[in-house]
């Protein structure tokens, strides 16, 4: 048995081990729920062992829900005009607040178990050689369709190496990678979301080529230009250690 499948299986196996009482616990009584966005890239330039990284992810972000947060999962998309595959569940409230009923806890552990199962989906490596192209840039703009109008202030995490690439642009090369000149164009156009408030994680970057380097820098000026805030140790290739938290 390959090495991701067996770490799905074994945190598949513990989520649904959790009892009723261990599914949730009670939020602490100042605690505003959280909103997540998740973007998922499986395009055929990620390894496997990448797509099983973004799972880690994926489940950790599942298991440190609580009551009343928000989890959207979007497969990235290959062109502003794709079908993709996507999956929210909000987390229960529970009817007495500090008091949870067992009836909310089954109600939070099902949903968990829910996202948990899109998750091993957009993350497996079934098809991902037929993904020919990654919009990073159209997949942000539906996320901004969730975040127009939210009262919360989401955050944005996107399980990519952040090489967006279309027949229009292609940041494998170097020289397809837009100057800051080629935003303010966008912005003129209406063309970006507005991220206002929004944090953004970008885990499983490149990193270690001069590629890398532009890449990041166009990503900085693009969630700048946007209103977002992208802290520097938030855009890492490698997974985050302790809790999924964005620094704002």
């Amino acid at each position: 048995m390959k090495r991701s499948s067996t770490i799905l299986i074994c945190f598949a196996l513990i989520l649904l081990s959790l009892s009723p009482s261990q599914a949730s616990s009670a939020p602490e009584p100042s605690r505003t729920p959280q909103h997540f966005i998740v973007l998922v890239d499986r395009s055929g330039s990620r390894s496997v062992q990448q797509l099983a990284d973004m799972r880690i992810v994926l489940q950790r972000l599942v298991y440190q829900l609580s009551w009343g947060d928000q989890l959207r999962i979007l497969e990235v998309m290959q062109s502003d005009r794709d079908r993709i595959r996507e999956f929210a569940r909000t987390m229960p409230t529970p009817e007495s607040p500090g008091s949870p009923s067992r009836r909310d806890a089954i109600v939070s552990g099902n949903s968990k178990r829910a996202l948990m199962r899109f998750g091993s989906i957009v993350s497996d490596t079934a098809g991902v050689r037929e993904v020919r192209w990654t919009d990073l840039l159209a997949t942000l703009r539906r996320a901004g369709d969730y975040v127009r109008g939210n009262p919360q202030q989401p955050t944005i995490i996107i399980l990519s190496d952040m090489l967006h690439s279309t027949p229009e642009l292609q940041f494998e090369r170097i020289e397809r990678i837009p100057a800051p000149s080629w935003l303010a164009v966008q912005k003129e156009l209406g063309l970006l979301p507005s991220f206002g408030g929004v944090c953004i994680m970008a885990l499983g970057v490149e990193t270690g080529s001069t590629r890398a380097v532009r890449a990041r820098r166009f990503w900085e000026s693009y969630f700048q230009t946007t209103g977002a805030s992208l802290h520097r140790d938030d855009y890492r290739a490698a997974l985050v250690s302790g809790p999924i938290e964005c620094r704002r």
